[in-house]
């Protein structure tokens, strides 16, 4: 039995590439979502002083005092620039072995530091620091390149590594959806259907007046409000059983993640945390072994080359 399941494995690490776009992308995203908190976001905003403490950044506890945040704590807004360029750096994919140790740090940084962090960035950086094993062994220049490796002994070394790390991956995720199912299932207005109502219609972190035009109508009709409320509730609920569906059934729910997280930045505006769950969804539903098609023919030196024709172009006509 044991030899049987070491042989099915071995035959799945063979016929299995983690290294595509599909990582890619989801390290892309991840990235770019810390990348937008730093941006919009102002020092003021960033680091504002809590009932506790009039101390902001908060650099108490050795982990804290690592921070990229903390270590430039008289320098925040050179802190904050510098992290966003080097976040726009590990989106652009180059380099993914050097870039994730600098990426899992930036991402650390912000979810410690940051005092308006949500569970998008604790997400972000539990991931950015399960993807590192599987970016430490990409030798690739950009992790949108397509590789073709020869099956030695250390290429299924490597994928067992990485194997491993996925696996992680998608455990942690799918644990982050049945959190949030079973939460909300402990909330008197989850369970009657109306907690939508309450939500959508915080001054905070409700609706964004566009849409409010819209949704008010759903919001008021009792039945409309608690059949969405729910089906919140169940979509989380499947997607945390994605860890177990079929190949047809993960390709279904990951459509039906990316337009549910979509649909939260569309009605609530919130941009970083809907890029981080779209992330998420990536690394944890998509078959790491099936890029996206689209991008698999993507090559940064053919961008460089086009761009070097451009500049020629431009020199000649006179123009620089």
């Amino acid at each position: 039995m044991l030899s049987a399941w070491g042989l099915k494995v071995s035959n799945r690490l063979r016929d299995t590439d983690p290294w595509t776009n599909v990582y890619g992308w989801g390290r892309t995203l991840l990235a770019a979502a810390t990348a937008l908190t730093l941006l919009v976001n102002p020092v003021s905003v960033l680091f504002v002083p809590s009932t506790m403490t009039t101390q902001a950044p908060i650099c108490w506890t050795l982990h804290q005092q690592g921070t990229l945040f903390c270590l430039l704590r008289d320098h925040a807004g050179m802190a904050r620039w510098l992290g966003f360029a080097l976040l726009l750096l590990v989106a652009s994919g180059y380099r993914p072995r050097f870039t994730a140790p600098i990426h899992a740090f930036l991402a650390h940084s912000v979810a410690i530091s940051v005092t308006p962090v949500d569970g998008g960035d604790q997400a972000a950086s539990i991931l950015a620091i399960l993807i590192l094993p599987i970016a430490l062994l990409d030798d690739r220049r950009w992790h949108w390149q397509r590789r073709t490796p020869s099956i030695s002994r250390r290429e299924l070394w490597k994928r067992s590594v990485a194997d491993v790390a996925h696996s992680l991956i998608r455990v942690q995720v799918a644990a982050i959806y049945f959190d949030a199912a079973f939460g909300k299932m402990k909330v008197d207005e989850w369970v009657d259907g109306t907690a939508l109502y309450y939500h959508l219609n915080n001054p905070i972190f409700g609706m964004v007046r566009p849409v409010s035009y819209v949704m008010t109508s759903v919001l008021s009709n009792a039945i409309s409000l608690a059949l969405l409320t729910w089906s919140v509730i169940a979509l989380e609920l499947a997607l945390a059983a994605a860890i177990i569906a079929t190949h047809r059934a993960r390709a279904l729910l990951f459509f039906l993640g990316i337009v549910f997280h979509i649909g939260i930045f569309v009605i609530q505006g919130i941009s970083s945390f809907s890029l981080i769950m779209c992330g998420a969804l990536v690394l944890y539903l998509r078959d790491w072994n099936e890029p996206f098609a689209r991008f698999n023919s993507f090559s940064f030196p053919r961008f460089q080359a086009s761009w070097a024709r451009v500049r020629r172009v431009v020199v000649a006509t006179g123009g620089g």
